[in-house]
């Protein structure tokens, strides 16, 4: 008899609703994603660093329901050269999001922003891994203009081709 057998039929425990968990945590390969933002915080590393915390869930497609985790760890102890690249990054990644150039004013001035920014937002991310991310561990995002909202400046001059 399995010391498990009293808690077989607790919800959650079913074959379905584990694959269906699992499938969430899968690697999610490079490429272009639908999102809607779930949350977006400054938060601190396991060894007390500033580093930035994303949820992004993928709203269409194959990998629809799946989560993108987002961490950017700010600060590099040893290179401080990395430190403003990892802000960059960061800067860049709420830029997309918000739809409009964002200036960095401080860390402090940088949290109050991520505080900010509402939930739910839907919007498409680019998808890559650094080189020696072989397990895909650490997503690198980048939001991407959406084709179908882009405005074209057409002039009557222009010629079909």
């Amino acid at each position: 008899m399995s010391i498990w057998e009293r808690f077989n039929e607790i919800e959650g425990a079913d074959v379905n609703s584990v694959e269906e968990a699992r499938s969430q945590f899968d690697p999610i390969d490079e490429g272009d994603y639908k999102v809607r933002l779930e949350g977006l915080m400054a938060s601190e590393s396991k060894s007390g660093l500033p580093m930035v915390k994303g949820r992004f869930r993928i709203i269409e497609g194959e990998r629809a329901n799946s989560i993108i985790f987002y961490n950017q760890v700010i600060q590099n102890i040893n290179y401080p050269n990395i430190t403003a690249l990892n802000i960059s990054k960061v800067m860049s990644l709420v830029s997309g999001i918000l739809g409009e150039p964002i200036e960095f004013t401080g860390l402090v001035d940088l949290e109050k922003l991520l505080n900010s920014i509402e939930e739910g937002l839907e919007f498409t991310v680019n998808v890559t891994y650094d080189a020696k991310d072989t397990e895909k561990s650490f997503p690198q995002l980048r939001v991407v203009e959406d084709v179908d909202n882009l405005e074209l400046d057409v002039d009557d001059e222009d010629e079909e081709f």
